[in-house]
């Protein structure tokens, strides 16, 4: 496993717990799709599954990519590739969407609309990462409910953005606290993620919870742990009712 790209992508982590996120968003853009799939446990409203299969779609527009800053500077990277090509680029992410998480166990499917301003795609094209974050505990968490590093989501991300459809797939974290081993100033949660029973996401049919019940021997670390992997796909949105 190459741990240095995923230390370089704590660090990342830790900018998007620690910093304000300050949009710089193109001109124009193009409505996009962006959808998650993995297997793990999760509650919605009264309803809690044991591996359950899991989906989230986030409908955005690609106007609405921005970057990240930290305390007010644009949080850069000679990782990053700049627009114009070669030199410093930016981190980026993608604040403004629907959202819809559905579940699917036993036959049947339950699906919740999350509320407004709770989730964002989160994508690290300078260390290789994808997924969606979220304000659960008042701060960017950038792996929950669900971010992918390793595998094809790793490779992919480093040579696209989120205006270019493409499907992936790797090691799924469900994780509120990354980074568990900590860095910098952050101390971490000692091998583990914080459990979401007391950070709702909030939706028109209750609220969702999402866990990490799938790891090595309970823990989980900075460069690895999860044993779940999921796929994580960007395509147009052609649909007419959106």
């Amino acid at each position: 496993m190459n741990k240095e790209p995923m230390a370089r992508r704590t660090a990342v982590a830790l900018a998007f717990v620690v910093g304000a996120l300050v949009a710089a968003a193109p001109a124009c853009g193009s409505p996009m799709v962006y959808t998650a799939n993995f297997v793990t446990n999760i509650k919605i409203g009264d309803h809690t599954y044991h591996n359950a299969s899991v989906t989230i779609v986030f409908k955005g527009d690609t106007s609405d990519i921005a970057n990240v800053a930290v305390g007010g500077t644009l949080l850069a990277s000679g990782l990053c590739p700049a627009p114009a090509g070669g030199g410093v680029g930016y981190f980026k992410y993608l604040p403004k969407g629907v959202v819809t998480i559905s579940a699917r166990s036993d036959g049947g499917t339950i699906t919740a609309t999350l509320l407004p301003n709770q989730v964002f795609v989160a994508f690290d094209s300078c260390n290789g990462g994808i997924g969606f974050g979220s304000y659960v505990t008042g701060n960017p968490e950038p792996a929950y409910p669900v971010g992918f590093t390793l595998g094809t989501a790793m490779s992919w991300s480093v040579n696209n953005d989120l205006t270019t459809p493409g499907n992936m797939s790797g090691s799924a974290f469900s994780c509120i606290g990354y980074p568990p081993n900590g860095i910098g100033a952050a101390q971490g949660n000692n091998d583990a993620c914080t459990a979401p029973d007391g950070y709702p996401l909030y939706s028109n049919v209750g609220h969702v919870y999402i866990y990490q019940p799938y790891t090595t021997q309970g823990h989980i670390s900075n460069h690895g742990g999860s044993l779940n992997r999921g796929t994580f796909s960007i395509a147009p949105n052609t649909a007419t009712d959106d």
